[in-house]
């Protein structure tokens, strides 16, 4: 198995949970509560589809190598420790192939016949559950 320093360009990583790489991970912010979903990528990595946090980052950083439910704190510029929490880490093709399937599933009940690109969708308090 490669490092997680290693990503390899155009190949997922293992589907293991564990965020690295290529993974777009789920966090919840401990002192709000709030979540935020992105791809953990390498310095210069950009998708229109969804932020990228560089492992580089203080936060990307921080949050490399958890796995769900597992704290990790990292420092904001201006000092102030953050605490946040992994909810899930899975590769960025399985989370694509899974909006796809769930995006054709729902216009399928309504629209039998139409086809329309993936959306993204982000865990939220009301539909998050703990790991």
């Amino acid at each position: 198995r490669r490092g997680l320093g290693d990503p390899v360009v155009g190949e997922d990583p293992p589907n293991d949970g564990i965020a690295e790489p290529g993974m777009v991970v789920t966090i919840r912010h401990d002192a709000t509560g709030d979540f935020e979903t992105f791809l953990l990528g390498i310095q210069g990595t950009e998708y229109a589809d969804m932020p990228v946090r560089p492992i580089e980052s203080p936060l990307g950083a921080a949050i490399t190598g958890a796995c769900a439910g597992q704290r990790r704190t990292y420092r904001l510029p201006n000092g102030i420790p953050m605490k946040v929490t992994l909810v899930k880490a899975i590769p960025y093709g399985l989370h694509i192939a899974n909006l796809n399937e769930l995006h054709h599933s729902e216009i399928a009940k309504v629209h039998p016949s139409r086809s329309t690109a993936a959306t993204h969708r982000t865990v939220t308090a009301d539909n998050y559950t703990e790991p």
